[in-house]
């Protein structure tokens, strides 16, 4: 897992697989940022996935767009694509 600029500018965390630990290549994007108003609006930044019993949970550092961040956590079933947890 790593985050790099989206299409639109703004940090998104993506998925990438190595075989050598040298080159990686991308497999999708894990978890884009948040919409306009979510506290991760700007941008997704360092993050942490772990394994639990019935998939993954990512926790996230979340960029409001340089007014304040925070901290998220998400959740996958395939480790691939994760979806915020609200509230």
């Amino acid at each position: 897992y790593y985050h790099a600029p989206g299409d639109d500018g703004r940090s998104t965390a993506y998925v990438g697989q190595s075989r050598d630990g040298a080159r990686f290549a991308v497999l999708g994007t894990a978890l884009a940022p948040g919409a306009p108003g979510d506290f991760d609006a700007g941008g997704i930044g360092a993050r942490h996935v772990v394994r639990v019993a019935d998939g993954f949970l990512m926790a996230y550092e979340g960029d409001a767009r340089g007014s304040s961040t925070g901290i998220g956590l998400a959740r996958s079933t395939d480790g691939r694509r994760f979806e915020r947890i609200r509230g």
